[in-house]
C-alpha cells in the first residue's frame, strides 16, 4: 500500500511538473487511465449483469404458475348424454340407455325467456331425447307433424291446440322439442335457441350452467331471464308410452320439488303432506339408499290404482329424485336402473 501510493504521489508530482511548464499531459494521463479507471467499468458490467439475472428469474415464475393454473379451469356438464346413456360426474351416477325399454329418455326443463324490446317473455318447456331416426321418420311416426326451415335448419312443427305449437329439431340420434304455446320459432331465435357447434365431443347433448346444448344437432336453449324460478334442466326417463298406464319413470332435477331452503326432512314431510292431500296412501316404511355420491332418504305413498309415488332427497345435495311406476313393479326394479358412476 506504501509503495502503491508512493508511485502515486509521483505520478501526480511530475503531471504538476509538466502542466506547469505548458507541455501535453496526453502521454501521462494515458496509463493512468489504464491502472487505475479501468477496474471500475469491469464491476459495472458484472453489476449490471447480476441486475439482469435478477430481473429475468422473477418474470420466469408467473409463466410456470400460469401453466400449472390452466388444467385448473375446467366447466364439467352437469348432465351428459353419450352413446351408454344419461351421466352426472357431480352425482356420481348414471342411467344406462339398454336398462329399459324407454319410451323418454333425456333431458327435461324449462327456460324462461325475455324478448328484446318489449320485455314481455315466457317460459318455454323442453325435452330432448335419443331418437334413433331422421326427420321424416319422426314426422311419419306423429300425427300433425309438418316440416318447416328455421334460416338453413329443417324441423318439424305442428298444433298442438289453439293455444300451443310444437316444434321439433331431429338428427344424429337425438331429438329437441320446444313447446313454443302461442310463439312461434322466429320469436325465440337468437333470444334463447341458437347455433351451436363444438368439435371433439363425444356428447349428443349436454347441460352446464342451466344451458342445453346439442352438438348433434347444432343449436343450443339457453335461457335470458335473470330471476327466472324455473330455469333449470334434469332427466327424465320414462318407459311408458304415451296413454298407457302401464310402467313408469324416473326424474332428477336440482331443488325443483320443494326449494333449496328446506331441510331434507321438511321436504319430505311437505311431499307426504301433499300426497294426503291428494286422497294417497303414505308407505310408512321409509327408504334410505346411497345413490351415486350421496345418500338419499325416500317416502313414498300409493293411489287406488296401486301406482306407487316415491320422493328422494338429501342433506348432502339439492339434488331430489322422483320415481313413480304402475302395481305390476316394485321400487327396487327403478332404483337399480340409477347406478354409480366409474
Amino acid at each position: 500500500m506504501q509503495k502503491r501510493l508512493a508511485i502515486i504521489l509521483m505520478v501526480i508530482g511530475i503531471s504538476g511538473g509538466l502542466l506547469a511548464c505548458g507541455s501535453k499531459s496526453a502521454d501521462v494521463s494515458e496509463p493512468v487511465e489504464v491502472t487505475e479507471a479501468s477496474p471500475t467499468p469491469e464491476k459495472e458490467i458484472d453489476s449490471s449483469e447480476a441486475k439482469a439475472e435478477e430481473t429475468e428469474e422473477p418474470n420466469q415464475e408467473p409463466e410456470t404458475e400460469k401453466v400449472e393454473e390452466e388444467p385448473k379451469v375446467e366447466n364439467v356438464p352437469t348432465w351428459y348424454m353419450d352413446a351408454e346413456g344419461l351421466k352426472s360426474e357431480e352425482l356420481g351416477i348414471m342411467i344406462r340407455r339398454d336398462s329399459a325399454e324407454w319410451e323418454k329418455f333425456g333431458f327435461a326443463g324449462s327456460v324462461a325467456i325475455v324478448f328484446k324490446g318489449d320485455n314481455s317473455g315466457s317460459n318455454f318447456r323442453f325435452e330432448c331425447n335419443y331418437y334413433e331416426g331422421d326427420i321424416d321418420s319422426y314426422i311419419s311416426e306423429n300425427a300433425g307433424m309438418e316440416k318447416a326451415t328455421l334460416e338453413n335448419i329443417v324441423y318439424a312443427v305442428r298444433e298442438m291446440n289453439e293455444i300451443s305449437t310444437e316444434a321439433v329439431f331431429v338428427g344424429n340420434g337425438v331429438t329437441l322439442s320446444i313447446d313454443l304455446f302461442e310463439y312461434g320459432i322466429e320469436d325465440i331465435w337468437e333470444n334463447g335457441l341458437s347455433y351451436y357447434e363444438e368439435d371433439n365431443t363425444d356428447y349428443l347433448a349436454y347441460v352446464r350452467d342451466k344451458v342445453l346444448y346439442c352438438p348433434a344437432l347444432g343449436i343450443k336453449f339457453a335461457g335470458n331471464a335473470e330471476d327466472a324460478m324455473f330455469d333449470e334442466v334434469g332427466i327424465g326417463c320414462s318407459d311408458r308410452d304415451s296413454g298407457v298406464y302401464e310402467g313408469g319413470e324416473i326424474s332428477i332435477s336440482n331443488g325443483m320439488g320443494f326449494g333449496n331452503n328446506e331441510s331434507t326432512e321438511e321436504k319430505l314431510q311437505e311431499y307426504v303432506n301433499n300426497r294426503v292431500k291428494w286422497g294417497e296412501s303414505v308407505i310408512e316404511e321409509d327408504v334410505e339408499e346411497d345413490l351415486g355420491n350421496y345418500k338419499y332418504i325416500g317416502k313414498g305413498s300409493s293411489d287406488e290404482y296401486g301406482t306407487e309415488n316415491w320422493f328422494f332427497a338429501s342433506d348432502e345435495t339439492s339434488y331430489e329424485i322422483f320415481i313413480n311406476y304402475s302395481d305390476k313393479y316394485e321400487l327396487e326394479n327403478y332404483l337399480s336402473l340409477i347406478e354409480e358412476l366409474k
